[in-house]
């Protein structure tokens, strides 16, 4: 009996490590996301720039490497 709880014990200990360690990234990668939020928005575009498209080339769904679906009736 003392060794199943002894493993439990371990088991537990381990599980706990494990999900403090799991957050502790969760949180440091949610933190590295919004400073990346944050300096995103500060680059403002003019009208022109977005008019033109990306590098003033405009494309207008030419260059989609996608085909477009056809609509049926």
């Amino acid at each position: 009996m003392t060794v199943l709880s002894a493993i439990c014990f371990t088991q537990a200990f381990m599980m706990w490590k494990f999900i403090n360690f799991q957050l502790r990234r969760w949180r440091e990668h949610a933190d590295a996301q919004t400073l990346k939020k944050k300096q995103a928005p500060a680059k403002n575009k003019s009208k022109k720039d977005k008019a033109n498209g990306v590098n003033g080339v405009s494309s207008h769904g030419a260059d989609s490497p996608r085909s477009r679906k056809e609509k049926s009736s």
